[in-house]
């Protein structure tokens, strides 16, 4: 989690697209269809690195000293599937990504998030296409990933990025690309939600 994120988007998309078909073949056949109740509560504080997004931007928009004065604080849940290896986080957005967890060591992922720092990384991927049957050509993409390793050393501890990225074809009016990117720092915790029903 060291350096300086750059604006260079292209490569690391590239990256994780290679990942994410690995990744929903294997969660495909191990996971299963049967939801589990082992859910793992987290809450999150997210940091912003790259906000690329706005419009008329006149600071650099990857600058740590504009970028890190804000952070969300959040609550995720993650399920995972009866193997453990299949994984679904739920994020503050509501929002479901799917995924895997598997041993941080870079044979299998090497991404921000999960760069062979040892212990588990979690990696998933929420991603939606809309094609407009009107305008031929005109595509709008948008994808959200998180990349994290729970530390090796303390279990409750996860570390990694979350990133949320949108792509508009020019046969749209105005290709445009943008994206927002976090660092995510969280501790699990003993309740996976905010509030429990009342006992009858």
């Amino acid at each position: 989690m060291t350096g300086r994120p750059t604006k260079t988007h292209a490569p690391r998309g590239a990256v994780l697209d290679a990942v994410l078909g690995a990744s929903l073949i294997l969660v495909s056949v191990t996971a299963g269809c049967a939801p589990s109740s082992d859910l793992e509560g987290w809450d999150v504080t997210l940091v912003s690195v790259v906000d690329c997004s706005q419009t008329n931007v006149t600071v650099d928009c990857a600058d740590p000293a504009v970028l890190g004065q804000t952070a969300l604080s959040a609550r995720w849940v993650i399920e995972r599937s009866d193997t453990g290896i299949g994984v679904a986080l739920a994020t503050h957005e509501g929002i479901t990504l799917p995924g895997w967890r598997f041993a941080n060591d870079t044979t299998v992922a090497d991404v921000p998030g999960c760069a062979g720092e040892g212990g588990q990384c979690t990696f998933v991927r929420y991603r939606a296409a809309n094609i407009d049957a009107n305008t031929a050509g005109c595509v709008r993409e948008s994808s959200r990933v998180f990349a994290g390793h729970v530390l090796p050393d303390d279990a409750t501890l996860l570390q990694g990025f979350f990133s949320d990225v949108a792509v508009t074809t020019e046969e749209c009016g105005t290709a445009s690309t943008t994206e927002q990117t976090w660092s995510v720092s969280a501790r699990r915790v003993d309740d996976a939600v905010w509030a429990r029903a009342e006992e009858p």
